[in-house]
Order: structure tokens, then sequence, then C-alpha cells
């Protein structure tokens, strides 16, 4: 994948070259990559136990026969965050518990389904295994032929499994696509061990959870964090493994759902497919504003982005259906969007009041539900801030940044409202673009009107899919105005990073779906210009070319742009560490036992080492600590660390960054009194080595032996030193 990126230009633009992020040669390389490969495998294994294996046993499906892989991933997600948040509260948090409380969901499900329990089912299935179990025992049972009878059955069912032909092809063009999403969004982490200044916080707040503490530095949405926490409470990751993994788990899971909304509301597999290419790959030629998500930026805002699309989607579908399903599943994504983020939340509120206005435009007797859709948005609404409530209540503040500023949109919207607003200008050829192709979306498409007779089912369907698709037009209207806008005073209120990248994401699908209702009406004008009519052997092989002769126009559109589009370039975020650094304390973290190693340095090192190890602050050490006193005694803990092993970390070359830039002549004071420190001592002791230099970093080792070497002498001392 790498040569064929390569083949097409991809111009890597990072802060640092390869050779000087991992100085000692390949072996770091591939070991700091492996453990990424390894964690990004079982990231994604353990993910689709838990959000789409698991919901298949607890929840009923929403229709039969119909793929319900994104109502399993919402409902799931939206209850793995209240039951963390609920655990985190009273104490409890830990993996048991998290199980227990998936097995006490399926209880009360099973409760509050109208039959009631399924006791005679219950019973039928203890019955069975008792009568098994006591053939067994009398060695009635033929093993062979059970096991005969079981692979009959499962290659049955393997076979109604098998995809058709066309099928095979689509998923295998949109696994490309996922692939190549994931793997740019992978790349900052793949080649930087360092994290950024934001990830610092969420590192801190991620740990924080399986501490059992919630709004440790004050009030922030969690939800993106709680359902990372649970990840990790299966597969045992590093947190900070865990997190850079999730970067293209998260931009996965997005492109997935731009091109589940598309399929649905446009009704084509190349409609969606190009949708989600925009998102997931070609936001990286710098077309979109405030694309791509860099890791400093995408948790938790892209993941919000994920469930923003398929909340839409039951929305129509509810207004086409009235199934009381489907307005269940709105409200819990809106409710896990308002958890996750809860400015993307009062992006899919305003979805809500824009698609009943989409179900009066197209069909007034579908806006009937209105009542009980505003009921569950109220609702979800409730259920998406009452932890930010608990918070307040417990008498935190909200953390800076843009999701306190939110909560400031509706009073200062009143004040500036009489304002005059500027005439829109958009920013980049393909924003404009997908503003001019917005008023399509208002138009029928070709299938909105067949002459032929169909089922009720596909005409509410077709329904579902025009409220879908004048839902995404009218909010992308909005987004663009507020977009605009924000030089009318809004600018403070409105983070340009936060409204571009949700304008950009619905003109990534604004763009897919124009693109299938005008491929759908040429499709139509040819139909009616051939007017043949065939035999059904031959409408079926029509079908199938037809199926193939799309998927190769959606091939060439692709190369087309990857060819003549802009160079995809992937930016490296803003550091505060060496790379070097994060390196060695993740091999200080797998070398020893927990708790029985202590690093001593700037404030950066600390998040990587929370629930693994001890801390000291540089500062803190020297005013502490003498190096011609500094020996261990674990009576007396003030003469050293009491430790086994000891990390100091010294920057040679003071690290510039952002972030440290106000204090550069402070820090270089005190790594310079650190390595003067480390020299000192080592004069004077033999237990002091060095366990990692290059040009930049120097990393020294004290080793404090728990058993003297010889009794009343403390060892790791030379004879010239303390007794």
């Amino acid at each position: 994948m790498i040569v064929w990126l390569a083949k097409f230009d991809l111009r890597i633009d990072l802060q640092v070259e390869l050779h000087s992020v991992f100085p000692k040669g390949a072996a770091m390389v591939s070991g700091y990559v492996l453990s990424l490969l390894v964690a990004a495998a079982k990231t994604v294994i353990w993910f689709w136990v838990i959000f789409i294996v698991l919901p298949r046993q607890i929840f009923p499906a929403p229709r039969q026969g119909e793929s319900r892989l994104w109502a399993d991933v919402v409902r799931m997600g939206f209850w793995t965050i209240i039951i963390v948040h609920v655990l985190v509260l009273i104490g409890v948090y830990d993996l048991f518990s998290l199980m227990a409380s998936y097995a006490l969901l399926y209880l009360l499900l099973l409760l509050l389904r109208p039959q009631g329990l399924p006791l005679t089912d219950v019973e039928r299935l203890f019955t069975r295994f008792v009568v098994f179990g006591l053939d067994a025992l009398e060695r009635r049972v033929s093993y062979g032929e059970l096991a005969r009878r079981r692979w009959d059955g499962f290659k049955a069912w393997v076979g109604r499994q098998v995809p058709s032909r066309e099928q095979i092809l689509w998923g295998l063009t949109l696994l490309w696509v996922l692939l190549v999403s994931v793997y740019l969004r992978l790349y900052e982490a793949l080649t930087h061990a360092a994290l950024t200044p934001v990830f610092y916080s969420h590192l801190k707040w991620l740990k924080a959870l399986t501490r059992k503490e919630l709004y440790v530095d004050g009030i922030y949405p969690y939800g993106a964090f709680t359902l990372l926490s649970a990840l990790q409470q299966f597969t045992f990751l590093d947190e900070g493994v865990l997190l850079r993994v999730a970067q293209g788990l998260v931009g996965g899971l997005t492109v997935a759902a731009v091109y589940f909304a598309l399929r649905r509301f446009s009704g084509r597999r190349d409609a969606a497919l190009l949708g989600a290419s925009l998102y997931g790959i070609f936001a990286f030629g710098q077309i979109l504003p405030g694309l791509p998500l860099y890791p400093n930026e995408a948790l938790p805002l892209e993941m919000a982005l994920a469930f923003l699309l398929p909340t839409w989607v039951f929305l129509a579908r509810y207004l086409a259906e009235r199934k009381p399903v489907w307005l269940t599943l709105a409200f819990q994504g809106t409710a896990t969007v308002f958890l996750i983020h809860p400015f993307v939340g009062v992006v899919a509120l305003v979805g809500w009041v824009l698609a009943m206005l989409a179900a009066l435009i197209y069909a007034r007797w579908r806006a009937q539900g209105t009542p009980q859709m505003a009921l569950a948005a109220a609702g979800a609404v409730i259920c998406g801030n009452i932890f930010y409530l608990v918070g307040q209540l417990g008498g935190k503040e909200w953390v800076k940044g843009s999701p306190a500023l939110t909560t400031q949109i509706w009073g200062r919207w009143f004040e500036e409202a009489a304002k005059l607003p500027h005439a829109l200008v958009p920013e980049t050829l393909l924003f404009f673009v997908a503003l001019v192709v917005t008023p399509l979306l208002f138009f029928p498409s070709s299938d909105d009107d067949a002459p032929e007779p169909r089922p009720f089912g596909e005409i509410r369907a077709r329904y579902s899919t025009r409220a879908g698709r004048v839902t995404l037009a009218l909010v992308l209207i909005v987004a663009a105005f507020l977009f605009e806008a924000r030089r009318l005073g809004w600018a403070e209120l409105f983070s340009r990073r936060l409204m571009a990248a949700v304008t950009s994401l619905l003109a990534c699908a604004v763009l897919g779906l124009a693109y299938g209702m005008i491929a759908s009406w040429v499709a139509a004008l040819g139909r009616r210009l051939v007017r043949l009519r065939t035999a059904d052997s031959q409408s079926t092989a029509r079908g199938y070319r037809s199926e193939i002769g799309s998927l190769g126009v959606t091939i060439v559109i692709l190369a087309a742009l990857l060819i003549a589009g802009p160079r995809l370039v992937v930016k490296g975020a803003s550091k505060g560490e060496y790379d070097a650094v994060a390196l060695k304390i993740y091999d200080i973290k797998q070398e020893h036992v927990a708790y029985t190693w202590t690093i001593v340095g700037t404030p950066e090192v600390l998040p990587h080492i929370l629930g693994r190890g001890w801390y000291l602050n540089a500062d803190y050490f020297l005013q502490t600590y003498s190096p011609e006193t500094y020996r261990y005694d674990p009576k007396r803990p003030e003469l050293s660390v009491p430790t086994e092993h000891v990390y100091i970390v010294v920057e040679k070359n003071v690290y510039a960054a952002p972030s440290t830039a106000k204090e550069l002549l402070k820090r270089a004071t005190t790594e310079q009194a650190l390595w003067d420190w480390c020299r000192t001592y080592e004069r004077w002791n033999d237990n002091i080595s060095i366990y990692y230099e290059d040009k930049d970093v120097v990393i020294y080792h004290i080793h404090h032996p728990l058993l003297p070497a010889e009794p009343g002498v403390v060892p790791g001392v030379k004879e010239r030193g303390y007794e």
C-alpha cells in the first residue's frame, strides 16, 4: 500500500525525517511499528466483538433480514457510554463490573420485551443440555454423527452468506477506500512516537477512568474516552498506544458512516463510495476547510461525526415508516453525539428540526409523528447532558475550549441576530461546487416517481430517501451560512476548525448524493432511449453489466482524482517532546513491573506513565535530593527515591515547542542542572548508567537492588562513598 501511495505522489510533510525519529535503527522502528500494528489488530477485533457481535445477542433486530450493523453500533455505543459513566461515578469500574453490566442489560431488555422473559425457551434449552449430558454419561452419543451434522449446517450457513460477484467487487473497493483512509490517519503515529500537547490531556483523562475518576481537570465530554476505555478493559493495551491506534479506528468508522448514510439516501453504491472517498482520502488534498482532522484534533470531534449521519438516517426512516425502533435509534444516536461532543450534538439537533421540515416539503402526511419526535429530541438533549449537570453539581468548572463555548451559543445568537450577514463567499472550489449542487437534492431522482407499481415497503423507502436528501441539503445550507457568518462576531463561539470540519463533512455527503442523482438521471435517460423489452434472464445479465459498469466508472473517477487532483499531504502535528523520550518510556514500561520504577523529568513525561509507574518533577527532584548525600535507604526515603529503578530524563537541547516557548530559558536551566546532578552522582557511585543517549537526549538509570550484597552495606556505593 505504501508503494501504491508513493506511485501517486503522496507527499509527506512532517516535522522531522524518519531516521531522526528512530536513531537506533531498524530494530527500534520495527518494534514500535509492530506494537502499533498488533494493537490495531486487537482493537479492531475487540471493537467488532463488543459493538457488532455482542449487540446481536442483546438487542432485537430492527427488521428481519436487514443489515443491522450501524443500528448495533449506535445502540451499543450509547449503552457503553452510559454504563462506564455510571460505574466510574459509583467507583466500581473494572472489567468484571463492565461485563456484569452488559449481562444485566441483556436481562433487563428481556424483561421489557412485550412477551416477557422467554421462560419456555430457557427451560427447553436447559432440558436439552441435561438430556445431552445424561446421554453422554451413558455413552449413547455419536460424536461423529453430531460433528457431521454441525459441519453440514455450518456449510449451509456459509453458502447462504456468500455474496454475489458484484457484491464482492464492490466490497473490495470499499475495503480499499477504508484501508487507505486508515493508513493516512495512522501515518503520523507510525512515524512519530511523541504525543501532541492535546494528547497529554486526553491520555490523562483516559487513564483517570481506569482509576475511577471523572472530570479530573474539569467538565469535558468524556464520551469518546469511555468508549476507548471499554475497549482498553478487554484489550489490556497501553492507553498511549490505544490513543494512537484510535485515530485510525475513528477515521475508518467515520468513512464507513458516510458510506452508510449515502448508500441509504441515494440507493447507489457508486455515490456512497465517492462521498466516502472524498472524506476519507481526498480531504488530505487540502481542498476542504477544516479537513483532515489531525491527531491533535480528531478526538473527540471525529468520533462524534461518525455517529451524526447514521442518526439522521434513522430519523428519516422513522419519518417514512413511523416505527418506534427508528425513533429510539435516533434518540440514542443524538444522545451519544451530545455525550461525545456537545457542538456536534447541536448540529444533530438542528438535523431533527430540518428533517421535519423536509417531511413537510415532500410528504405532508409523513409529518404526523412530529410530537413524538419533539419529545424524543428533548429526551436526547437531557440524557446527553446529564453527566455534565452532575459535574456542575459537584462543583466542577468547564475545561476551556470549544465544548465549553458551545453552552454560550444560544444567548449570543439572539444578541447578534439583528446584524446583517455578509454575503456567502466560499473559500474553496470544492466547497463552492457543493453549494451549487445542493439544489439538486430537492429534485426527484429517477426512481422517485417510477410508473411501474411497487410494494408499499419500497414506497416508504422512497419517502425515507427523499427526506434524507432534503435534510442534508438544508443542513449544508445552514452550516455554510454559519461558517461564513463567523465574521458577524460569532468567531469566538465557533472554533473555525469545528465549524469547518462539520461543514466539509456535509459537503462531501452532498457531492456524493448529487453524483448519485445525476447518475440515476443518466441511467433513466438511457433506458428511455433504448426502449427494449427483454426476457428475465437478459434483464438479469443487463443488471449485472450495469453494476460492473457503474463500478468501472467509479474506479475511473477515483483514479482520475488521484492523478489529476491535488497531492495528498500528511502534515505532522505540533509536538511537545522528542520522539526518543516517548519510545524509551514505552520500553521502560515493557521491561519492569508496574510501580517498581520512577521517572524524573519535565511534565510532558507524566501522561505516559500514569497508572504504570511513579513520576517526580525535575525541579522538585533537584530541590529535594543532593548528589553528594543521595543514597538508597528504604527506612529513610528522604535520602533517595524509594523504588528499585530511577530514570532521569535530560534534554541536552531543550525541545522548542509552542507549549514550552514561554518557559524556554527556565527549562534550559533545569535541564542543565539535571545533567550536572547526574554527572556529579556518577563520580561517587557505580549504580548509575546511561540507559539511552543521542545528540538531543540522555536518559540516566539509577538501579537500587532490593537486597544488599553484604549485610549492613548499601549496594551500588563505591568504597569512597557513604556508608
